[in-house]
């Protein structure tokens, strides 16, 4: 396992998204890598917790009538930033969307209190989202 390998396997099978992890909270940005085969994910995420000490969570996604999938996962700015650093992905969409989250991780306070200029400023950045 090494650092280009988890690149390409983020650029083919990962994604960067937005979610709502707490609910009084601006969303926060989780990193994934989807896969079929649990033991792929499993040495990624030992891999990444090895050399970076950022633990993921893998999930298990079931749908009737279909093998099960799996999904790693790093939330929040810090686990992703620092994940991110680390990665030489070439996806196009997925390198604005790191831009995205580093502009944004600019905006966010660790404390949670925004003005409503704060707010206003990061309800703007949030409509840039795709």
């Amino acid at each position: 396992m090494n650092w280009g390998y988890i690149s390409g396997f983020f650029d083919a099978d990962g994604s960067i998204q937005l979610n709502k992890i707490h609910k009084n909270q601006l969303p926060s940005p989780v990193i994934t890598f989807h896969n079929n085969e649990k033991i792929i994910l499993e040495r990624i995420e030992r891999f990444i917790n090895e050399k970076l000490s950022v633990k993921g969570a893998i999930v298990t996604k079931k749908k009737k009538g279909f093998k099960d999938q799996y999904e790693l996962r790093y939330s929040y700015f810090s686990k992703v930033l620092l994940l991110v650093d680390k990665l030489d992905f070439q996806h196009p969409k997925k390198m604005k969307r790191i831009k995205f989250v580093r502009n944004y991780k600019l905006l966010s306070k660790r404390n949670g209190k925004y003005s409503e200029v704060d707010l206003l400023n990061i309800e703007s950045l949030l409509k840039q989202w795709e």
